[in-house]
């Protein structure tokens, strides 16, 4: 079978000579927007969006003038997009303006900082609350992960944990879980002496009290000779 040539050039023509309808010049109103939106369900975006000059007068990356409408307050406007943001905006009829935008995140903010506000109270009546326990059977790792698991203010939780009275503080699942992985770590054996038996976490600096659980390299396991003698040291 013969090539044709003839329209073979046609073609070639026409796709090397692309026609211009929309440039720079142009004020694409609401209306505008509506035809061209429905051009591209009628044919492809690509063609559609082709026929969309991106320079004018030999300026590069002119900016087109277009009427937005925001689909939550339904508020219009007369806004300069380049042709990228112009190509999202027909493409994307959830178009959302600029004042919307800054309300959804206000709201958003003020919802995160509410429900960190409930985290940390729950993390202070479940964990910091001497008369409380773990159940039985919940492993080491899990306590911990629980614990930092949280979203909650770590200043507000180290201050409750400072005015609380230091026997009651080392009565919380939250202190017990701490020493728990602190005598693991240490192979429940002094870290001075290297002793078994009665084993206690101390302080090494009272600096992270409130935030142990961030700071547990500055706690120690020592039997209750090497405590004495440890305290003996610090003075």
């Amino acid at each position: 079978m013969d090539i044709n040539y003839v329209e073979f050039e046609k073609y070639l023509e026409a796709r090397h000579n692309k026609k211009v309808f929309i440039d720079c010049d142009n004020t694409i109103t609401k209306e505008d927007v509506a035809k061209i939106r429905l051009l591209m369900k009628d044919y492809p975006t690509t063609e559609v969006l082709s026929c969309i000059k991106s320079t004018s007068s030999g300026i590069i990356n002119e900016k087109f003038l277009i009427e937005t409408e925001c689909s939550l307050c339904n508020n219009t406007t007369y806004e300069k997009i380049s042709k990228t943001k112009l190509s999202a905006y027909l493409k994307d009829t959830k178009y959302v303006c600029e004042k919307c935008k800054q309300e959804e995140l206000e709201k958003r903010k003020e919802k995160s900082i509410q429900t960190q506000v409930d985290s940390t109270l729950q993390y202070i009546d479940t964990y910091l609350t001497p008369t409380n326990t773990w159940k039985d059977g919940v492993k080491t790792y899990d306590k911990i992960n629980r614990l930092q698991s949280f979203s909650v203010d770590r200043s507000v939780i180290s201050d409750y944990i400072k005015s609380m009275d230091y026997y009651d503080f080392l009565k919380t699942p939250y202190w017990k879980a701490i020493t728990e992985k602190k005598r693991k770590q240490a192979g429940f054996k002094c870290q001075m002496c290297g002793n078994g038996g009665m084993l206690s976490v101390h302080h090494r600096t009272y600096d992270i009290h409130g935030s142990e659980l961030y700071n547990m390299n500055d706690l120690i396991v020592l039997c209750d000779s090497c405590h004495k003698k440890f305290h003996n040291i610090k003075k």
